[in-house]
């Protein structure tokens, strides 16, 4: 063969050998998809189908459902029943945004009488401090000292989607001291809280809960506290018309802070 011949087949031999590099390229293409937490599929380096591993969805072997700790009326005035509640996010290193729960108050028979619906956050946290999270509503029923005999707080395990999250990873204004004065009359509580962080937090929701030597819980409310400078602190007052229905023993005071 010639020497015009031997060029003639290396360069189809290259343009052929281009062209099925790009037909593989573009077959591998239309077939491949990269993995994501969103495909249905067990790939890259998962615990189960789109969750643990890369994936921030908490694989539904490792979750635990939230735990009620309590839900308590509370008769604030004589004919005003408000609702205080407490609940533990179990998981450590896992958190829920927007988690629905209803409330339903139940009189002397266990009749229900009302229920609410809102939303709330689980922050992660466990069975440390930042797990418990307090629901306080106001003000939900008009009613006599008796008609309101209880309360039930239910969250339903499908409707939450736990996410991994470190625990104490936002700016949470800590109390530097609280006073209690008119405890026998019409109970006052002042706090001062400290926001140790260089960013200045604005309406930032308080609960405070108020517990007899029993741990069980006499009254509540809460506030909103405009601004606490960053570096610096702000006060808070809570107060209530009437005294409580047994000497406070124990006081517990939660900063709302929204899950990013």
């Amino acid at each position: 063969m010639s020497w015009a011949g031997r060029r003639r087949i290396l360069i189809a031999s290259i343009v052929g050998a281009f062209l099925l590099s790009v037909f593989v390229s573009v077959l591998i293409a239309s077939i491949y998809k990269t993995p994501t937490c969103t495909d249905g599929i067990q790939n890259q380096d998962e615990n189960g189908v789109d969750c643990g591993g890369v994936c921030p969805i908490l694989c539904t072997p490792l979750q635990r459902a939230p735990i009620t700790l309590f839900v308590r009326p509370l008769m604030s005035t004589e004919n005003r029943v408000d609702i205080i509640a407490s609940i533990l996010n179990q998981n450590n290193f896992a958190a829920s945004s927007n988690v629905p729960y209803k409330i339903t108050l139940y009189d002397l028979n266990r009749r229900p009488l009302k229920s609410i619906n809102g939303l709330l956050d689980l922050p992660a946290g466990g069975d440390k401090e930042g797990g418990r999270v307090f629901v306080y509503i106001p003000d939900v029923f008009k009613s006599t000292p008796t008609a309101v005999a209880s309360a039930s707080l239910e969250i339903i395990p499908e409707s939450v989607t736990w996410v991994h999250a470190q625990p104490n990873t936002r700016n949470i204004p800590q109390v530097r001291n609280y006073v209690v004065t008119k405890e026998l009359v019409a109970p006052r509580i002042d706090v001062t809280f400290s926001n140790s962080s260089p960013k200045t937090l604005v309406d930032t929701k308080v609960i405070i809960i108020a517990l007899d030597a029993e741990g069980n819980a006499i009254a509540a409310s809460q506030t909103i506290i405009p601004t606490i400078p960053a570096f610096g602190d702000a006060p808070a007052i809570f107060t209530w018309a009437k005294p409580f229905s047994a000497p406070i023993a124990t006081i517990e005071i939660q900063p709302v802070i929204p899950l990013p």
